[in-house]
C-alpha cells in the first residue's frame, strides 16, 4: 500500500467515525467543517506528494542524463589516446570536448557551495555529495586541458619529425647491406647479418623522445580518477533519489 493509499483510508475511517456521532445525534454541527478540514488536508498531502514525485522524477532524469554524458566523454578519452589517424582524432577530440563541457554545465559550478575540506577526501567521501559540484567542474576543466595538450604532442611537428627520423635510420641501416664482423669460436672472421651497435643506440635515442611526447599514462590516471569520481556521486544522488528528495 503506497502513501496516498493509507491517507485515503484513514479519511475514510474518520467520516466513518463522524458518521456514527452523526447517527447517535452528537457533533451534528461539527461534522460538515470536520469533513471539510480532512478533504482539505487530504489535498493538501496530495501536492506535498506530488511535488516529492516531481522531485524524485527529475534528480532521476539527471542522473541517467549525466550517467550517459560521462560514459560517452569516457569513451572518447581513450578513443584518443589509441587514434593513430590524425584526422579521426580531430573528430574525436571535438567530439570529447562537446562531452565534457556539457558535464560542466550538468555539474555548476555552484557559487553557494563553501570549500569544506581537502579536495582529495571530499571528493572521495561516499555519504554526501555537498560541496562537490565545484571540484568536479574543475577536474573537468583540467581534463579538457589534458586532452588538448595529449592530442598537439602525439601529432606535434616534432613527432612527425622523429618518425621521419627513425624510418630513414631503418633504411640507411638496411640489415641485407649491415652488418658487424665478429669473430667465431675458431677465430674466423664472418659477416654477421645484423645491425651494428650505433642503429640500436640511435634508434634507442629517437623512440624514447617519441614515446614521451606520445605518452598516456598521466592522461589515462586522470581518466580513470574521473570515472571513479563521477560513479560515486550518482550512486549517492540515485540514493537520494530512491528517497523522493
Amino acid at each position: 500500500m503506497n502513501e496516498m493509499e493509507k491517507i485515503l483510508n484513514n479519511t475514510e475511517n474518520i467520516i466513518q467515525y463522524l458518521n456514527s456521532l452523526y447517527d447517535q445525534g452528537g457533533w451534528t454541527i461539527w461534522i460538515p467543517v470536520i469533513a471539510a478540514a480532512v478533504t482539505a488536508t487530504v489535498a493538501l498531502l496530495g501536492i506535498l506528494h506530488s511535488k516529492k514525485n516531481i522531485r524524485m522524477n527529475a534528480r532521476i532524469e539527471w542522473i541517467q542524463k549525466v550517467r550517459e554524458t560521462a560514459a560517452g566523454a569516457i569513451s572518447l578519452c581513450y578513443s584518443l589516446i589509441y587514434e593513430t589517424d590524425e584526422k579521426n582524432a580531430k573528430n574525436i577530440l571535438l567530439a570529447a570536448q562537446e562531452k565534457i563541457n556539457l558535464l560542466i554545465l550538468y555539474f555548476g559550478p555552484d557559487a553557494s557551495e563553501k570549500v569544506l575540506e581537502e579536495k582529495d577526501n571530499l571528493l572521495r567521501k561516499e555519504n554526501s555529495n555537498e560541496g562537490k559540484n565545484n571540484y568536479i567542474v574543475n577536474f573537468l576543466e583540467e581534463i579538457l586541458i589534458d586532452i588538448k595538450k595529449f592530442y598537439e604532442r602525439k601529432y606535434s611537428l616534432r613527432v612527425r619529425i622523429l618518425k621521419m627520423e627513425i624510418r630513414e635510420l631503418n633504411q640507411l641501416y638496411s640489415i641485407e647491406e649491415t652488418g658487424e664482423r665478429l669473430q667465431d669460436e675458431e677465430g674466423n672472421w664472418i659477416q654477421v647479418k645484423d645491425y651494428p651497435k650505433r642503429y640500436y643506440e640511435e634508434k634507442k635515442k629517437l623512440e624514447k623522445e617519441k614515446n614521451e611526447l606520445e605518452n598516456s599514462n598521466q592522461l589515462e590516471n586522470k581518466i580513470e580518477e574521473l570515472r571513479e569520481i563521477l560513479r560515486n556521486y550518482l550512486k549517492i544522488e540515485w540514493n537520494v533519489a530512491k528517497k523522493g528528495k
